[in-house]
């Protein structure tokens, strides 16, 4: 895993450009995915030190995208962060249970992303 490397899993592809232009500018390399299925892969070949991933997607959702990047076999896990357009309150249970490490809701302000990036 490498903490200069960056996933943005989104089917929006407005969030996912803006958020890629955004880690990019920050200097992080940064691979995108359009659904679950395709971040799980994704995972395993560019292995991201962070994960934003959003939870209402085709193919595979967020929450189902989490749970087996969690039994991966991997060196070392990401750090997985949920986006989400829904009330985080009534959904923060579920998805701390399906393995991420944060939650942020859609969209995400930069100052909310710098204070993430800061942590590592």
């Amino acid at each position: 895993m490498s903490l200069s490397r960056i996933l943005v899993v989104d089917d929006n592809s407005s969030s996912v450009e803006i958020m890629s232009m955004f880690f990019e500018l920050e200097g992080y390399e940064v691979e995108t995915a359009g659904n679950g299925q395709e971040g799980v892969e994704k995972v395993q070949k560019f292995q991201p030190g962070l994960v934003f991933m959003d939870l209402q997607m085709p193919v595979k959702d967020g929450y189902e995208a989490a749970r087996e990047i969690r039994t991966l076999p991997l060196g070392e896990q990401p750090f997985l962060i949920a986006l989400s357009g829904w009330e985080i309150e009534k959904v923060k249970d579920d998805i701390l249970e399906a393995g991420f490490d944060r939650i942020l809701n859609k969209p995400a302000a930069p100052e909310q992303l710098r204070e993430i990036l800061n942590e590592f």
